[in-house]
């Protein structure tokens, strides 16, 4: 979500890079790789964040050109660079982006359950954390995957365990223990900070929104007709702060993938309305 309120989406087929303005123009902004992947699990665009100067950060995992493997960087014109060029072997798929207040980034690994560093002006990713509660459990395929910094940490979630992990941040900006923050969810995805503080949490598996309080306690608050939704993020304009936008990666209602807009109500602490 960009401040003038433009949504922009990552197609992980065509590694396009889509520009959806408030009255719903769409067009394309980048496209950062010349190559059609039907099978789109050995490449593909994922995660994407806007830094503070109002470049676009996403990440990409390329099996198919190991040199393309990385954090790219698109800047407001559209140009692009592949900013931090990542080993497949080492960060097998880069996935959520996260920025924390000083500018830099932090890429979580999807399949061996990581969280790599990036400083700020650099490009080189050092691995940050490797934890168990991070790792995809034996029967599953995902692990870390959506992250956001709150109130100095950074929240995570593993998709195929169902586990959100805190990770507080130390002073010295080393990693503080991680410890599961909620537990129970079908499928957690993308993670984003709601206008009053909250987490939200996309959960793909159970086609559910869910927020998370500050004490840990679940709600779904969104259960039907999202399809497969896998990112969650809230206008930033003034009309649009209390709109949330959910990425579908494919669509039961007509069978492709589709943005979904939903105006949220403001939450009422202890009731199960939203």
């Amino acid at each position: 979500m960009a401040p003038n309120g433009d949504v922009y989406t990552s197609d992980q087929v065509t590694f396009d890079v889509y520009r959806i303005t408030p009255g719903g123009e769409i067009s394309r902004f980048a496209h950062l790789y010349d190559m059609y992947n039907p099978d789109a699990a050995y490449a593909g665009a994922l995660g994407m964040e806007f830094s503070r100067t109002g470049d676009l950060w996403i990440a990409m995992l390329n099996f198919m050109e190991p040199a393309r493997h990385g954090i790219y960087k698109v800047h407001p014109d559209g140009t692009i660079q592949l900013a931090v060029p990542m080993n497949p072997d080492e960060i097998v798929a880069p996935n959520g982006l996260a920025f924390d207040p000083f500018g830099d980034l932090y890429v979580t690994e999807s399949i061996n359950g990581a969280i790599w560093k990036v400083v700020k002006n650099q490009n080189l990713a050092s691995l940050w954390l490797a934890d168990a509660l991070l790792v995809p459990p034996p029967s599953g395929v995902f692990g870390a995957n959506g992250i956001v910094y709150k109130d100095r940490a950074f929240f995570v979630a593993n998709t195929d365990a169902g586990t959100i992990i805190k990770v507080p941040v130390n002073q010295d900006g080393a990693p503080g223990n991680p410890s599961v923050f909620a537990s129970g969810l079908n499928g957690p995805d993308g993670i984003t900070l709601g206008p009053y503080g909250d987490l939200y949490v996309a959960c793909c598996y159970g086609g559910q929104l869910v927020r998370i309080m500050d004490d840990g306690k679940t709600e779904v608050v969104l259960d039907s007709d999202l399809g497969y939704p896998t990112t969650p993020v809230f206008g930033k304009t003034q009309g649009e702060k209390a709109t949330v936008y959910l990425t579908n990666f494919f669509s039961t209602m007509n069978g492709v993938p589709s943005l979904i807009k939903v105006d949220m109500c403001k939450p009422q602490r202890g009731s199960q309305n939203e």
